[in-house]
């Protein structure tokens, strides 16, 4: 074979490689050990399912407990987050009640060779689960009937952590809608008064009697006397007037309410000194109204269950865009990744009741 040919052909087999599709390969082989250690959960649907809440929709009754509110999380009963251990073996493991550090059983799971799983809490809920991340995140959907279909995420983390000594910044988003107030209706006009009844007619009036007959005439002599007139009937009596017709009924008030929703999302930078203080700039974005920036500080601390608790310094009275504190904020964070950057899951109430889900990751 010739030179130029071999070059050719060299050529054509190297393109034809570089232009043959890349195989797709299903992952296998899990087992329950690819689910093991210290997880962090959260309900990302959380703010969603709330709004089914509100509208009342079929089914949107959300089961206590599960992965957030939970007594038996590591982390203390928080609303949307929870903190849990995987065995490798099969079994979940919490606290037997809020503040202790004994681990007792809260649950079990089980994972199929495809990586997809089923897990059960003692608190009542069910789940579906994909692994992902080669274990270090778990993707869930709550599958009870009355669920709506919560779906979470949970994220691998560290067994304990300690505050930093360091400093270290996050940046951090969060997202969800609020209920607008209400619009009511119109209150319904008042019904037309019913129309008054006629005046009934007057009585005819009586005949006049007929005059008497001349008596004959007599004989010569005296002439006869003449008959008197019959008296004149009487009139007939005047017909009664008729009854007024009833008012009409009053219309019914009719109200009408309408649920409506507003934006509630922001993004911003949470910066720790490394000395148990903390100062946040956070760009909001509530309702129509673009986009606002405030700012707040205050003291933190990083427990040995991996939350962050940051404490809100109280803002001067009409002090121009300062952070007013939120009404709770929770904090867990996850394991570092290889490379160093610490990431973690995060809940905020901005008022009672409000409830939106968000992620921090270290910048």
């Amino acid at each position: 074979m010739k030179r130029s040919e071999r070059t050719l052909l060299t050529a054509g087999a190297l393109l034809l490689g570089l232009s043959a599709a890349t195989p797709a390969f299903a992952i296998s082989g899990c087992t329950n050990q690819n689910i093991m250690g210290t997880y962090n959960a959260q309900i990302s649907s959380a703010s969603f399912t709330s709004v089914l809440n509100t509208l009342g929709a079929t089914g949107s009754t959300v089961l206590p407990g599960g992965f957030g509110s939970n007594a038996a999380s590591i982390a203390g009963s928080t609303p949307a987050l929870s903190r849990f251990y995987f065995d490798g073996a099969g079994n979940i493991l919490g606290v037997a009640s809020a503040g202790s550090s004994v681990l007792s059983p809260a649950g079990v799971y089980s994972v199929a060779s495809n990586c997809t799983a089923a897990i059960t809490l003692n608190s009542g809920q069910h789940y579906n689960a994909v692994v992902v991340n080669g274990g270090n995140q778990i993707m869930f959907l709550q599958s009870d009937a009355a669920s709506n279909g919560v779906t979470g995420m949970l994220q691998r983390s560290n067994n304990s952590c300690v505050t930093p000594q360091y400093p270290v910044s996050f940046g951090f988003s969060y997202y969800g809608a609020a209920a607008a107030p209400a619009a009511t209706g119109s209150t319904g006009s008042t019904g037309s008064t019913g129309v008054t009844g006629s005046t009934g007619t007057t009585g005819v009036t009586g005949s006049t009697g007929t005059t008497g007959v001349t008596g004959p005439t007599g004989t010569t002599g005296v002439t006869g006397s003449t008959g008197t007139t019959g008296v004149t009937g009487s009139t007939g009596t005047t017909g009664s007037t008729g009854s007024t017709g009833t008012t009409g009924t009053t219309g019914t008030t009719t109200t009408t309410t309408t649920s409506t929703f507003t934006a509630d999302s922001a993004i911003g930078v949470l910066s720790l000194d490394g000395a148990g203080n903390f100062a946040v700039t956070l760009y909001s974005v509530n309702g129509a109204a673009g986009s606002q920036s405030f700012s707040g500080s205050g003291t933190y601390s990083v427990n040995n269950n991996c939350s962050l608790s940051l404490t809100f310094a109280t803002p001067a009275p009409g002090a121009t865009g300062a952070l007013q504190p939120p009404a709770s904020l929770a904090i867990l964070l996850g394991a570092s990744n290889s490379s160093g950057a610490l990431s973690g899951l995060l809940t905020i109430q901005p008022i009672t009741g409000l409830i939106l889900p968000g992620v921090v990751i270290s910048q």
